[in-house]
Parts: structure tokens; C-alpha cells; sequence
């Protein structure tokens, strides 16, 4: 169900770390009626980089691509030096994302960090006791949400955080969390999967009412939707040997069969109307993404040992 493993450690200078850790750390039993706020006053200007939505592969698109100031040849001519650094001693399998002042990591041993982007100090850290985080969340318009593998959590503007989903019995959150951004408001795209019977289901989740918007249902033995994309009004996902494109709105569903995947999580990506894939054989293909059978068509590209995949623009 993890990803492949990576080892993180972040902590403040020693002395700081020991003088500061009873303010610093603070024990969470997260419920969903009690909350827990601490208040932070951010004393620095913020990044003209403030992204809207941050999550698993940078946007809902899946495509890995961040705005930055950094500029080519940045890192690459004159490589890159450590400005500020904190160390913490945990344990990481998924991906950082941002607000817009703070970094936000969790960590298989139940701790929700925030760190602050311009000095790397540690705003806060919640232990949210026997919870497991195995997943990346987001953030959208300076609003985190997080998941363990049985629950999802907000985090909002005044660092509350609250539980606003739990898995039903012998069901499990699969994926990395996505979103469907309106004009005013977001639902939250999760995957809960039962791995006994193998069958799953796609939940758009209302943050703020916590009710189930939409639900879809699908069976899968060998590849379970850890990866979604949510654009264009779509859901966009891959089971088995299997594409799947929803659209919520109308309830048109569009399954497409699609041969060669590989058996373990895989990369793909939309950008513009189009979603780009490879599969075992080395190639990228791409299909438009519209609601009527589409072949898939070979992009040209071909690549040795090919194992992720990022795009930019449109």
C-alpha cells in the first residue's frame, strides 16, 4: 500500500530543541468533537510563490509541476547550499505540500509538522496518538487536509485540526487525497478500499457538511487507485487493466480497456484535455479525454526503464 520508502529527519539545533520541546509538541487525541487550535502570528512576508492548491504531485493534475522563482540553471551551474535546516527524528513514506507560509509533513508515527518556509522553524507538531500516515494531502486556499489509512482530517487557517471522515469496517483510504475546486468550495476525492473482498469505491466528500457527495464503485485484484487526477470536472483513474473517466455532474462513467499497464502504481498526468500514461513497454501513449471511446495513440516517445512522469503548460 506505500509507496517506496523515504527516510526524513528534520529537528531544531539541539539546545533549542530541548529548551523549546514542551511548547513545541503537543499530544492530540483527535476526535471529532473535541478541537485543538494553536494560534500562530506569521512574523515574514509571504512567497510570491503562494500556490492556491498544493498536494501529491504538486496539482490535481497529477503533473508534478511547481511555479518557483528558481530559473534554469539554478542548482545545476552553481548547484544548491543549505540555507536553514531543522532535524526531527521520524519516519516518512509520502510527500511534503505547503500552505501558503508553512510545509506540511506527516509521518507514519502519527505526527502532524508544520514547518515555516523562511526560517525552517518548527510552527507546530501534533501527535495524534495510534494513527498511521501513509498518504500525502493538500492544501487549497491556505486549507490543509490530511488522511491516516481510516480517516480524514482538515487542518484549517488557525491550525484546528478535526477528523471529518472515517473508513467504514475492513475499509481502508488507498490513495493520495485530491480535490474538486469550485468557485466557492472543494470536495474531497478519496478512494476507500475493502482489500478482503477486493472491491472499492470513488468518494467525493463535502468538507464542510461532511456528507458523501457521489460515490462509485469498482472491483480491482491487482492495480488499487492509489493515484487520482480531478480536472476538468473528471475523475481519472486506472484499475487493473482499466481506465476509468467520471464526470459526477451528469454521472457519465467511461471505462476503457487498456492492456500492458504495470501490476504496481504507476505515473500519469492531464494536461490541457489530454492524459498521458506509459506502460511496460517503455512507451508514452495518450488519449483525449472525452466522453466517448477514445483509442489510445502513441506519443513517439520511448524511454529504458522509464518509472515516472511530469509535464508542464498545456
Amino acid at each position: 500500500m506505500a509507496d517506496d520508502k523515504i527516510i526524513i529527519s528534520f529537528d531544531d539545533e539541539e539546545e533549542n530543541r530541548n529548551n523549546k520541546q514542551k511548547n513545541d509538541v503537543l499530544n492530540v487525541n483527535i476526535t471529532e468533537e473535541k478541537d485543538v487550535s494553536v494560534k500562530i502570528k506569521p512574523e515574514e512576508e509571504t512567497s510570491p510563490y503562494e500556490p492556491e492548491y498544493s498536494g501529491y504531485k504538486s496539482d490535481n493534475r497529477l503533473s508534478g509541476f511547481n511555479k518557483s522563482e528558481l530559473a534554469y540553471p539554478a542548482g545545476n551551474e552553481r548547484c544548491f547550499r543549505t540555507l536553514k535546516q531543522i532535524e526531527l527524528n521520524d519516519e516518512f513514506i509520502n510527500n511534503i505540500f505547503q500552505t501558503y507560509d508553512n510545509l506540511i509533513l506527516t509521518s507514519l508515527n502519527g505526527n502532524v509538522y508544520s514547518v515555516n518556509k523562511p526560517d525552517a522553524s518548527l510552527v507546530y507538531r501534533y501527535n495524534a496518538g495510534n494513527v498511521r500516515f501513509e498518504k500525502t494531502g493538500f492544501s487549497y486556499k491556505d486549507k490543509a487536509y490530511i488522511n491516516s489509512i481510516n480517516a480524514v482530517y482538515s487542518i484549517d487557517e488557525d491550525n484546528i485540526i478535526r477528523a471529518i471522515y472515517k473508513s467504514e469496517p475492513g475499509c481502508y483510504i488507498w490513495n493520495n487525497l485530491n480535490c474538486m475546486a469550485g468557485d466557492n468550495s472543494i470536495s474531497i476525492v478519496l478512494n476507500e478500499y475493502n482489500p478482503d473482498n477486493k472491491q472499492g469505491k470513488i468518494i467525493l466528500l463535502n468538507p464542510v457538511d461532511k456528507k458523501i457527495i457521489y460515490t462509485y464503485k469498482y472491483s480491482s485484484n491487482n492495480i488499487i487507485p492509489g493515484k487520482i487526477s480531478s480536472c476538468n470536472g473528471k475523475i481519472i483513474f486506472f484499475t487493473d487493466r482499466k481506465l476509468h473517466i467520471l464526470n459526477y455532474k451528469n454521472e457519465n462513467v467511461l471505462t476503457s480497456e487498456t492492456e500492458n499497464l504495470y501490476e504496481d502504481n504507476f505515473d500519469f498526468l492531464v494536461l490541457g484535455n489530454r492524459l498521458y500514461y506509459y506502460k511496460d513497454d517503455n512507451k508514452i501513449y495518450y488519449r483525449d479525454l472525452n466522453f466517448s471511446p477514445q483509442e489510445e495513440k502513441y506519443t513517439g516517445i520511448n524511454i529504458n526503464g522509464i518509472n515516472s512522469l511530469m509535464g508542464f503548460k498545456n
